[in-house]
């Protein structure tokens, strides 16, 4: 696997991770006709798609849509698709 637990056999996949002594990871990534920007912290994964159209990726085994609004996944996965806006609401009331 490589950065975020990206792998792209059999579509496109991350399983969010961190390798001893880094806090955090942020890059950007083309797939097909998208620009995403990744960001993993410990708290978990944010992708955004920051150019072209949106993508479907399995984060943590769950297919998920992603587009100019993004997505943040916590450590402990979110039973359904939400904007970042929503999702930190979700993650502050955890």
């Amino acid at each position: 696997m490589g950065f975020a637990g990206f792998r792209d056999y059999m579509g496109y996949s991350f399983d969010p991770h961190l390798p001893p002594g880094i806090r955090a990871l942020s890059f950007h990534l083309r797939i097909q006709e998208s620009l995403l920007h990744v960001e993993v912290t410990a708290a978990g994964i944010d992708l955004t798609v920051k150019e072209g159209p949106g993508v479907t990726v399995r984060i943590c085994g769950h297919d998920t849509w992603i587009d100019g609004f993004g997505i943040r996944q916590s450590s402990s996965p979110l039973t359904r698709q939400t904007s970042l806006a929503e999702a930190s609401l979700l993650l502050t009331d955890q």
